[in-house]
């Protein structure tokens, strides 16, 4: 066992025990306790797979980078609209400015605010009884990706991403992508997940 996977060992039964004992109160967190819930979540996007990971706002992530995209054409279709409108005196001088400045700030706000939302896995899907993954992502402009691999390929570095603290590097062979995996993620399947970082 590396230390990250001992450190994510410990963070998953932190969080499992903290949710347990903070809820109603003592009663229900020993009826909880007594009861064994299976972990299992059938994938409704392939149906043979089952989640073992999912983050929660991936939705929210990708519509942070559509808006990327959206904010981009924006700019790039009204600049020139706006500076044709000025030259042929339809438009002040002061309302092209006011576009340029205020689309282009969007725009490049947008920019910014999705570097820390690019190449986000949102799902990570493990076949039954065998050794299949399917990791879908939300790319630069909030498209979904989905890779086939295999557990054999998926790799944790051990250190942490040092501009997102918020992440963990993944690294798939073969792939020159580099995703990110949020470090609050939900895990589902704790025993199919550790396997991710025993390579």
């Amino acid at each position: 066992m590396t230390l990250l996977s001992n450190i994510v060992r410990t963070n998953i039964l932190k969080k499992s025990i903290f949710r347990t004992y903070s809820s109603l109160g003592p009663a229900a967190a020993t009826e909880r306790l007594a009861i064994p819930k299976d972990p299992i979540i059938n994938s409704k996007k392939f149906p043979e797979y089952d989640v073992i990971y999912s983050f929660d706002s991936i939705t929210n992530v990708g519509l942070l980078n559509r808006m990327k995209l959206r904010s981009t054409i924006l700019f790039g279709v009204g600049f020139p609209i706006a500076n044709g409108l000025e030259v042929m005196n339809l438009l002040p001088t002061d309302g092209s400015l006011g576009f340029a400045v205020i689309a282009g700030s969007v725009a490049f706000f947008c920019h910014g605010i999705g570097l820390f939302c690019t190449n986000v896995i949102g799902y990570i899907y493990a076949k039954k009884n065998s050794d299949q993954l399917k990791i879908s992502y939300v790319g630069y402009f909030g498209k979904r990706h989905d890779i086939d691999t295999t557990y054999d390929d998926v790799w944790f570095p051990e250190t942490k991403h040092k501009l997102f603290p918020l992440f963990n590097k993944v690294s798939i062979d073969n792939l020159k992508l580099n995703l990110k995996i949020f470090v609050d993620g939900k895990v589902i399947d704790e025993a199919k997940y550790m396997k991710l970082y025993t390579r």
